[in-house]
């Protein structure tokens, strides 16, 4: 029989769905969050979006997906983060920074500072709270407001050699023209995954907003 699945403040029931808003320690930011939590054993995926705040199409697509996704479709569990940088998000920074330091998520050293910048403690809560329950983590990116690209996918290259692996069979499962072994460790939230043997691909999909 499968427990109940929780996150911070957020539990969800075998084969129920839960939405709602996650405190982020004391910065006063609230993070939009969906759990999918299936009576069926299975492996936990983490699906965040929005870490660039002006990068919609990923923002929508975990959005949708949401909505749409039904516990008794799956096997195991579904975390969704629609969307991380809320800040920069409600305040429409084309920057992409998190509104009240200005940092940019993915450049943020891991774990993060659960003491820092509001950027730091997103990061760290990332680590702590969400990351420390997937058994495989997917970050949606696209082009911003002026960027122009070809849809492409990144899988963590540094890492330990299953790890690396079983995020690239991850991202031949994705339909787009081109694949990218990142060989950047920390920072970044999806890298700093890899390396804590998490298997993990960063989708950009989608341009100029």
């Amino acid at each position: 029989m499968r427990k109940e699945f929780q996150i911070v403040n957020l539990s969800v029931r075998p084969g129920e769905k839960t939405q709602g808003y996650v405190p982020v320690y004391e910065t006063g930011l609230e993070l939009p969050v969906t759990i999918i939590h299936s009576k069926e054993e299975g492996d936990t995926i983490l699906i965040t979006s929005g870490l660039h705040s002006a990068e919609y199409p990923g923002i929508q697509t975990a959005i949708e997906l949401a909505s749409e996704l039904d516990p008794a479709q799956i096997r195991g569990t579904v975390i969704l983060v629609h969307p991380l940088n809320i800040s920069g998000f409600l305040n429409r920074n084309l920057q992409s920074c998190v509104e009240e330091d200005k940092k940019n998520l993915n450049g943020v050293f891991m774990p993060g500072n659960k003491n820092g910048t509001q950027a730091e403690q997103i990061a760290h809560q990332q680590a702590a709270e969400f990351q420390s329950k997937a058994d495989f983590y997917l970050d949606l990116h696209s082009g911003g407001d002026f960027t122009q690209l070809a849809p492409y996918v990144y899988y963590v290259g540094v890492a330990e050699k299953e790890v690396i692996q079983r995020a690239k069979k991850m991202a031949q499962a994705v339909c787009v023209p081109y694949m990218v072994c990142s060989q950047q460790g920390n920072p970044g939230i999806y890298n700093y995954a890899g390396m804590c043997s998490i298997p993990s691909i960063l989708i950009e999909r989608g341009c100029q907003g």
